[in-house]
This record gives C-alpha cells, sequence and structure tokens, in this order.
C-alpha cells in the first residue's frame, strides 16, 4: 500500500502546484501611464530605472520624462535637452544619465543638462544607443554616423572620436545597438551590415564581421542581447 500512498501524495501535490500557478497566471495587474497621468508624450522610445529608484522614459517629441512612482517630470530643450525626440537612455557608472537625441546628446547630473553636438564632434544622426566601457569612456551608436567613443576630460568638455564605414570600414554606418563581451570587445549591431565586432586600439579599431556570408539570416541587425 506504501508505493500507491506515495503516488496519491504526489498526485495532490502536483494538483496544488498547477492550481497555484493558475491562480497566479490570471491575476493581470497593470496600470497605465499617458498624458492624463502626466506623461509628456504617449510615445515612447527608452526606458531605465537609475540606481536611485527614478524611471527615465524618452518621448518622441516631448523630450525626457523622470518618473518617481506618484509624478512625471519632463525635461525638454527649454530645460537645456539637446532635442526633443529621445531615443536612448543610459545611467553611467557615475550616475550621470546619458540621453540621445535626433540633434545630439545631453548628460544630466542630477542638477543640470550638459549638451554635445556637431560643434563638439558627434556626428550628426539619431543617438540609438550607449555603452560605457571605461570609467570615463562612453561609446554612442549613431543611426547615420557610426560609432562615437566620447571620453570625458572634464565637466565641461570631452574628446569625440568617429568611426565609420568611410574611413574604418565598418560595414553600416546605421548602429542600433552595442553590447561589450568579456573579451573587452563591442559587438555593433549594424542595419544592413550585420554583426561588427569592434576591438578598441585606441586611435583605431579593428572590426570582425558576422553576415549573411558567414550564415546570419539577415544583414539586417536591430538588437544584440547576450545570454
Amino acid at each position: 500500500m506504501r508505493p500507491f500512498r506515495s503516488y496519491t501524495h504526489f498526485i495532490i501535490l502536483v494538483g496544488c502546484l498547477l492550481f497555484g500557478i493558475t491562480g497566479v497566471a490570471q491575476q493581470n495587474n497593470f496600470i497605465n501611464y499617458s498624458l492624463d497621468e502626466g506623461l509628456s508624450q504617449s510615445t515612447v522610445f527608452a526606458l531605465i530605472q537609475d540606481s536611485r529608484g527614478y524611471i527615465w522614459l524618452g518621448t518622441e517629441g516631448g523630450g525626457v520624462n523622470r518618473f518617481d512612482g506618484v509624478n512625471f517630470q519632463a525635461y525638454t530643450k527649454k530645460n537645456g535637452l539637446a532635442g526633443n525626440i529621445v531615443r536612448s537612455l543610459m545611467e553611467d557608472s557615475r550616475g550621470n544619465i546619458w540621453i540621445g537625441t535626433d540633434e545630439g546628446i545631453s548628460i544630466y547630473d542630477g542638477l543640470t543638462f550638459r549638451t554635445f553636438g556637431e560643434a563638439q564632434g558627434v556626428p550628426p544622426g539619431h543617438i540609438m544607443c550607449f555603452l560605457e566601457t571605461a570609467s570615463n569612456t562612453v561609446w554612442a551608436g549613431v543611426a547615420g554616423g557610426g560609432m562615437a567613443r566620447m571620453e570625458i576630460v572634464n565637466k565641461d568638455s570631452m574628446t569625440v572620436s568617429v568611426f565609420n564605414s568611410y574611413n574604418d570600414d565598418l560595414k553600416s554606418d546605421i548602429v542600433f545597438d552595442m553590447h561589450l563581451d568579456d573579451r573587452g570587445r563591442i559587438w555593433v549591431a549594424a542595419y544592413n551590415g550585420g554583426i561588427n565586432i569592434v576591438t578598441d586600439m585606441g586611435s583605431t579599431i579593428e572590426i570582425e564581421y558576422i553576415t549573411r556570408s558567414e550564415g546570419l539570416p539577415s544583414n539586417e541587425i536591430l538588437t544584440l542581447e547576450f545570454d
């Protein structure tokens, strides 16, 4: 009789687990936020949560919004933002918020915005992504401008190096995403250029390629993720 009782207990346990999982799955607790709740624009391109717990949202035309869980605070060009179309956001290791727009890059230190554009060497185009590779070095992926390596000199200045298909053999100047691997290489998602694997050599870069010729189903790469 003992095996039968153990089997019965097993069935009861599995049944309880299944009913418990089903009960949890049926609970859909969504809270929607839109213009009525204070969001400056309803189309959101980018979203991050910073180390202080704030949620930052990059919008199409409404600048960047900071959400504290109750209220939205919008920042636009009137507040010093580079542009009101915000496509990318990142918090760096020092707690600064990097904001990528269609008109340049803004860095928010908690008090003020510092803005960098073509006059400071940032290539024209949509700033699609950021990647920090060292404490003072941040890369930007630009749709139409390739890659920009920015090295912070002080609070108000940086040196910018631009790498593109014209001078540096990138397969495409439309960069949508970037990730750093454990060997220090930057994996670049390039639209119509496959995957470009970039090694920073200082004044130059070295590039390896993974394209349809190497087995990719498409060269139109929009995003990357390491597992």
